[in-house]
């Protein structure tokens, strides 16, 4: 979250890292690369990391050290991550309730994607909803319409 003057949050940042600009990209890219994609495509379901480190052929260890190395983040934080920006797209496109985002991306109750939520964006959903709805009305963010 970007913050206002006034202790508020007014905005949201993030850092893409785009692999393919990599230098000397490993040759286990390509199998890691379907990993992320099978993350996104599949973020809402259980993913078993044994068998996202099967699907590249690798260790699990090999697995969080090759997320690291790439993404900066563990495989498990990763998912959470993509769950919690899809909640996002929700709150912001839908007037659905946040219990049902919750199950809808991922997550087995409204307490922990409300936790996770809090911890990577520093607000509640209903914070950052109420925020959103009120950057819309004042004319600072594009409305998406309602889904």
């Amino acid at each position: 979250p970007v913050y206002g003057k006034n202790r508020r949050v007014i905005g949201v940042a993030g850092i893409h890292r785009l692999v393919d600009g990599l230098r000397d990209t490993p040759h286990w890219y390509g199998r890691f690369s379907k990993v992320i994609d099978h993350i996104h495509k599949h973020y809402s379901e259980a993913l078993d990391l044994d068998t996202l480190a099967a699907q590249a052929h690798v260790s699990l260890s090999q697995l969080e050290r090759r997320f690291l190395q790439l993404l900066g983040t563990s495989p498990g934080e990763y998912v959470l991550r993509v769950r919690i920006s899809a909640g996002r797209e929700l709150l912001e496109t839908t007037d659905r309730t946040i219990a049902d985002i919750a199950l809808t991306v991922g997550f087995y109750d409204h307490s922990h994607f409300t936790r996770t939520f809090r911890r990577l964006m520093s607000c509640s959903p209903k914070q950052y909803r109420e925020h959103h709805r009120q950057q819309v009305t004042q004319g600072h963010a594009r409305p998406k319409g309602n889904a």
